[in-house]
Order: structure tokens, then C-alpha cells, then sequence
């Protein structure tokens, strides 16, 4: 891709000690708009969170030293500017990651999903810190110069700044961009854990997309979805958002208004009943993402093939044609 790594440790800050960290000034947010109310009560609330200190000793990171590789996040951020739309097929380790790097994929996200699941865990914001903070470090080292963007639910906390923190940490871990929604939670507070993630991680300048889901989770009546997703990622993007995520709608004039509403890029959901990736492009769409799909499949198939073995021994579905080749695939995990 033209982006030359720079491979460098890093290790996490100690609890309770250590030097103070000096955090950047915010930048500026765009001045609300005279929609409503409601837009400049959140502009005032979005500048407290930006001016609360930083309480990074508090969380308890890794202390090993890492080998990663890092991405420029300027090479992401131009992967949502015009040309073709961005098509991600979301990982849940680093297996997945390296097999989908060696596909060709420009870019690479994770799925909050299959990481968990990965974990052993469920998803939903229960998955151990540093259980996510692995799988980073091993994504990104499996995926190369491919930069790498990351799901993070609703950041793990209701503390924006705890927020910020964590996204700061992923930044140091070589990711170039998070995924971070409302979930059934309030906008507003959607909107402080973006500023502060802003804030705190200027310098690494991570790219933030932020998902509404008020489609996904039809969180009000089908005839007020549009309306309303509107509203919230006009809020994201004032908050500092670099992209915003819809994912659930699927009809054409839904994507094209959700376009129009706001200048960033947005990004949908592959499931049922999507347009085809021509008309996405056409619409305006900047990023299609497979989410949980390609975890589902995995672990499904093997589910499945697994039962029938353990049934009769029948190794049939284990022998598929679909089976990867030990040496080929040993092959892509081998580094000189």
C-alpha cells in the first residue's frame, strides 16, 4: 500500500505511578447547528468532557513490551475519500486477520462479536479489557501494513473518559481507527465519549466511526428509523466523529438521505436485502462492513462438522473442498 511500518515496543503505563501524562489540547468542534436546542446544550456538555483530566493510571494495561506494527492512520482515513467503497470482512483474531490480509483486503476490522466469542465470551460489552487489548496487539502483527480498525461496542464504560483512555491505548497498539456505537444508550452520551476520544488521541488521530443503531436495534417505530438516525449522526459527527455507521437500513432512499444528512462517510451493514455494492457506490456509501458474518460462518461450519464426527467419526464435512491446506496456510503465517 505504499505505507512503510514503523515497528517500535510498547508498554503500558504503570497503576498509580509514573510521570504525569501531558494531554493535548482539544481541538475545536464545529459551532452547533440551529436545529434545536438540544444541539447546543450538547456542545456545552461535549466541552466539559474535553477539559476533564486524564486519570490513565487508573487502568490497568499491559506492562509487556509489544512488537507491533503500525499503520498510517492518514492511509485509512484517505480509504473513505471517493474511488471505490471500502468493503471490510471483519476478523475475530488473528488467524482470520492474517487470512483476510492475505486476500487483499485494503484494510481490516474486527468484529465485537467474534472476538468475544473468540474469548469465550459473549458479546455485549463483557469481554476483559485486556482480553481485547491481545487481540489487537496480535491483529495487528498478523495483519501487517493493513491497517486495522476496531470495534469496541460502546467503548466498555459509561465514563467518557474512561473511553478515551482505552481508544488511546488501542492507538499506542497500532490501530488506526475504532468503531464505537449508542447501543440503547443516550446519544449525548455517544457524543462525550467521541469528543473525548478526540481529545485523547489528537496526536495519534484515530480515525472514530460512530454507529447509530437505531435501525439494528429498532429502537423506534420503522416509519420514525430514518428521522431519527439522522439526527443522531448529524450529533456524532459535531461531536467529532470521522465517520458514522448505520447498520440495519437497507432500502435505497433511506441510504441515500442518511448520505445527504451529513458530511462523513458512511458505512452500512451487509445483510439481507442490501442494495449491490454498484448501487452502494452510487448512492454514496464510503465503507460496507461484513460484521459477525464471517465468525459465524467459521464456527458454524465447524460446528457442524464436528457433530457429524463426533457421531459416527464420518470425516466428510472435515475434508471439504473448502478445507484450507496445511501448507499453504502455514505458509502465510511465516515470517522471515
Amino acid at each position: 500500500m505504499g505505507v512503510g511500518p514503523v515497528v517500535g515496543p510498547v508498554v503500558g503505563p504503570e497503576v498509580g505511578g509514573g510521570p504525569e501524562l501531558e494531554v493535548p489540547p482539544p481541538p475545536e468542534h464545529p459551532a452547533p447547528t440551529t436545529k434545536s436546542a438540544k444541539a447546543s446544550i450538547l456542545h456545552l456538555r461535549i466541552e466539559r468532557c474535553t477539559s476533564t483530566p486524564s486519570r490513565l493510571p487508573s487502568l490497568r494495561f499491559s506492562e509487556r513490551p509489544v512488537l507491533i506494527v503500525r499503520t498510517s492512520v492518514n492511509a485509512f482515513q484517505k480509504l473513505h475519500e471517493g474511488g471505490e467503497v471500502l468493503v471490510l470482512a471483519n476478523v475475530w483474531d488473528a488467524g482470520s486477520a492474517g487470512l483476510v490480509a492475505a486476500s487483499g483486503a485494503r484494510a481490516i476490522a474486527t468484529s465485537s462479536a467474534g472476538v468475544a466469542w473468540a474469548w469465550g465470551y459473549p458479546d455485549g460489552d463483557i469481554l476483559p479489557r485486556e482480553r481485547l487489548f491481545d487481540t489487537v496487539e496480535t491483529v495487528c502483527r498478523a495483519a501487517g501494513d493493513v491497517p486495522v480498525t476496531v470495534d469496541i461496542e460502546s467503548g466498555f464504560s459509561d465514563d467518557p473518559v474512561d473511553v478515551g483512555e482505552l481508544a488511546q491505548h488501542l492507538c499506542d497498539l497500532g490501530a488506526a481507527g475504532i468503531n464505537l456505537e449508542d447501543g440503547t444508550g443516550s446519544p449525548d452520551l455517544l457524543c462525550e465519549k467521541i469528543a473525548a476520544v478526540k481529545r485523547m488521541t489528537h496526536d495519534g488521530g484515530l480515525f472514530v466511526n460512530a454507529r447509530a443503531d437505531v435501525y439494528l436495534r429498532e429502537l423506534t417505530p420503522e416509519a420514525q428509523a430514518l428521522r431519527e438516525s439522522m439526527d443522531r449522526i448529524e450529533l456524532y459527527a459535531q461531536a467529532g466523529a470521522d465517520g458514522v455507521f448505520v447498520p440495519g437500513v437497507v432500502h435505497a432512499g433511506d441510504i441515500a438521505s442518511l448520505v445527504q444528512s451529513v458530511a462523513r462517510p458512511l458505512n452500512v451493514l451487509a445483510v439481507a436485502g442490501l442494495p449491490s455494492l454498484a448501487e452502494l457506490q452510487r448512492l454514496g456509501v464510503r465503507r460496507v462492513s461484513a460484521g459477525a458474518l464471517g465468525a459465524k460462518l467459521a464456527y458454524g461450519t465447524a460446528l457442524a462438522a464436528t457433530r457429524r464426527f463426533l457421531k459416527n467419526a464420518d470425516t466428510s464435512e472435515f475434508l471439504s473442498a473448502d478445507s484450507l491446506d496445511y501448507t499453504e496456510t502455514n505458509t502465510i503465517f511465516t515470517r522471515e
